[in-house]
């Protein structure tokens, strides 16, 4: 938002209009935490062919929404760092816009973008894009919310010529100077994931995508193994800078379109062709008591009543703790998680999967624990005495 007017963020799922007796779920926040959760809108997985019928919308307002739906599946992966601030006594917030901390994180996605046909759903279209962002200009607020632009495969890029951002600059009511101020302001932006390496690798490390390619990394089938789809929450040009969040508002983005299925089959092991979510974080972003832990919230099985009829996933999610230790050096990594009778478990390049299935790519990994039917993983290693 502009400066000296940080707007929070609240996700919520309306759960009294779906499980009877419960209140509407408010994810929980904490200070100092990097928090992911999932989520699912059936209106982003949509066949639009006829849905307009009775709706009273231009042109203009059709194409927004069919672009910019249509091609998405109705999964999402959102994120938040740190908590809002309120007074003891009443609850009201306090603004309190000094530096709280930074997050400088990159998500890579491989095999993102599909059309699969799946039995007893039919067709669920892919095609991953910034849905929320952090920090945008006012110019895209509508009233109600703030709409971010679609991002392009076929120029890398956000393209002011394309239909859907046509349609997104004629709704808003933009000029294509004020287009760009808009995708400027963005703390989460797409970028094309096999160019980051030639101005500034990803996380001072070496497997950004155009580094796998370079280095030879093939999938099950013997081909190159890409990420078609990249998200940063920071400036790529700056090595230094990560994405600050104020000490008394938290900072996030989402990310839709997520396929949430895959093509995987365990007899045949082709791992290849299953959808991977690869979350990279810097070291700095836990330093001085920045980040001190990272939380997954995971909703378990969707269906209403799941657990039981007074305690459903969908208000009782699990919380997956992952801990930071900074007295650890990088090879040993920051991140670990203790896993019950087990050694610990670190991250020692501060790198997590999110898959369908147990079988995830780059040789070496291990699969860290089951989570509502994904896996998260990490690169494992013990620490050594």
């Amino acid at each position: 938002m502009s400066a000296g007017d940080d707007q929070p963020s609240s996700p919520m799922n309306f759960a009294s209009s779906t499980t009877a007796g419960q209140k509407d779920y408010w994810l929980p926040m904490e200070k100092n935490t990097l928090e992911f959760y999932l989520t699912y809108s059936q209106f982003d997985n949509t066949d639009f062919t006829t849905y307009f019928d009775t709706w009273s919308l231009g042109a203009n307002e059709k194409t927004l929404f069919k672009e910019r739906n249509m091609e998405r599946n109705g999964w999402a992966m959102g994120w938040l760092a740190n908590d809002v601030t309120r007074d003891p006594d009443t609850g009201a917030l306090i603004k309190d816009n000094s530096l709280g901390g930074s997050v400088k994180m990159d998500v890579f996605i491989h095999d993102g973008v599909g059309d699969p046909n799946l039995p007893g759903f039919g067709i669920s279209r892919s095609n991953p894009q910034v849905s929320l962002s952090n920090e945008i200009s006012d110019l895209t607020h509508d009233g109600a919310q703030w709409h971010p632009p679609t991002y392009s495969d076929a120029t890398q890029g956000y393209d002011t010529g394309s239909a859907v951002n046509q349609a997104y600059k004629a709704v808003l009511g933009l000029t294509d100077p004020q287009f760009d101020t808009v995708v400027n302001s963005m703390s989460v932006r797409e970028y094309d994931p096999n160019a980051l390496i030639v101005t500034n690798k990803a996380i001072d490390l070496n497997r950004t995508p155009a580094q796998l390619i370079l280095d030879g990394v093939l999938d099950h089938n013997g081909q190159q193994y890409l990420y078609q789809d990249a998200f940063l929450n920071r400036d790529p040009t700056d090595a230094n800078y990560g994405e600050p969040y104020a000490a008394g508002s938290n900072d996030g983005g989402v990310i839709a379109g997520l396929l949430g299925q895959s093509a995987y089959d365990p007899n045949v092991n082709n791992w290849g062709d299953q959808q991977v979510i690869r979350i990279d974080l810097s070291a700095e972003t836990f330093t001085d008591g920045n980040i001190t832990q990272i939380v997954f919230y995971d909703f378990g099985d969707s269906i209403p009543g799941s657990v039981a009829p007074t305690d459903p996933n969908q208000v009782n999610p699990r919380k997956i703790v992952f801990g930071i230790d900074t007295t650890q050096t990088v090879d040993h990594g920051q991140i670990y998680f203790d896993a019950p009778n087990q050694p610990r478990i670190w991250f020692p390049e501060n790198r997590i999967y999110i898959a369908q299935v147990r079988d995830v790519p780059e040789p070496a990994t291990g699969v860290l624990l089951l989570a509502g039917g994904l896996v998260i993983a990490a690169r494992r290693k013990r620490k050594h005495t």
